[in-house]
């Protein structure tokens, strides 16, 4: 809700660092934002809600937190679900 009433931007020479490709999920940049696709389902604009976490609009049960090794490289993606799961989703290359 918090993210929603007071949006979070992200600037867009930081926004590219989100863009990368983990298997069946993705993230692109689509007109500065942040769009995550999972196979050939339909896209979602993703909501900043800051400390490399994401949500998707109208839907709480799921956050993204994106992983980065010590140099800033992308390395991953975790979905955590509200039932408490942890889905990893490493980069592809």
């Amino acid at each position: 809700m918090s993210a929603q009433l007071n949006p979070i931007t992200i600037p867009a020479n930081e926004i590219s660092r989100y863009a990368g490709n983990f298997g069946m999920r993705g993230t692109r940049i689509e007109n500065g934002e942040l769009v995550y696709q999972r196979g050939d389902a339909n896209p979602y604009t993703l909501i900043a809600l800051g400390d490399d976490r994401f949500k998707f609009p109208d839907d709480d049960r799921f956050r993204l937190v994106f992983q980065f090794d010590d140099a800033g490289s992308l390395i991953g993606m975790n979905m955590l679900v509200a039932d408490g799961r942890v889905i990893a989703n490493p980069i592809q290359n």
